[in-house]
């Protein structure tokens, strides 16, 4: 059980690892020939010197540029498209999600309260919980923000899980107001489309696999069973499983800042 535990505490570890690459622009090579992350803000009818932050927390590479939430997202859902807790249903025609950590908290027969403008990015006001919602549903209970995306829609999910663990924790108080204070760096179109493949499989690994699966799948040959036998050793044990080799063996970056 202790080796379980490790080895998922190093996944989480890695998949946090490779959302900040991407949004740091280290995951995929840098294309001279795209066009400016500049130039896509101007169709969206935004000057790209809106960003108000003056302290930026990292450089950018040359053809990125600095947002903020309000400019390339929109809100969508009202009361209308909401269900009280008590009415989901194990079994019903419409999935119910909520800010829970769960995909689908259960079902419902409202049609008339479905969402059906998706994909759509949920943010749990409440629990920081973020989720991509590419199916139509209705949502359970208060506490959700439903997020349109003006940009890939991948690319600004990714920012929004890396964000939402950056925030600060106010427990069971709402946390949007802090995601909206949050800057976004953005690349251009062009590399927003070929980062969408490598983050994708970082998200979804590790959601239903065992042990022995996570680790056939995820690790390099022999990583597992050396960490089996460190493990024996409890002080060692506490060190956890090679987060950087992790990330190698899914990215292919050798070099992990």
């Amino acid at each position: 059980e202790n080796n379980e535990e490790d080895l998922r505490q190093s996944i989480d570890k890695a998949k946090s690892k490779i959302l900040d690459l991407a949004i740091r622009g280290k995951l995929v090579p840098q294309d001279s020939n795209d066009e400016p992350a500049s130039e896509l803000l101007k169709r969206l009818g935004v000057s790209p010197d809106n960003c108000p932050c003056e302290d930026l927390p990292f450089e950018l590479p040359n053809s990125w540029c600095w947002t903020i939430l309000k400019d390339v997202s929109y809100q969508i859902g009202t009361r209308e498209n909401q269900i009280l807790s008590k009415d989901v249903q194990q079994k019903g025609l419409i999935p119910v999600v909520s800010q829970s950590a769960q995909i689908i908290d259960g079902y419902c027969n409202e049609i008339n309260r479905k969402v059906s403008d998706i994909p759509v990015i949920l943010f749990g006001d409440h629990t920081r919980v973020v989720k991509f919602i590419d199916f139509e549903f209705v949502v359970g209970a208060d506490g959700t923000k439903l997020l349109k995306s003006r940009i890939s829609e991948k690319y600004l999910y990714y920012w929004t899980k890396v964000a939402a663990e950056s925030i600060r924790n106010r427990g069971y108080a709402r946390h949007y107001s802090l995601l909206k204070q949050e800057i976004i760096p953005l690349p251009p179109l062009a590399e927003q489309q070929r980062q969408s493949h490598l983050p994708a499989k970082v998200v979804r690994m590790g959601r239903n696999d065992d042990h022995a699966v996570l680790s056939r799948r995820i690790l390099f040959p022999g990583i597992f069973l050396r960490a089996q036998h460190r493990a024996r050793n409890r002080r060692q044990a506490k060190q956890g499983y090679p987060v950087h080799l992790i990330v190698l063996s899914i990215t292919g970056c050798s070099t992990v800042p």
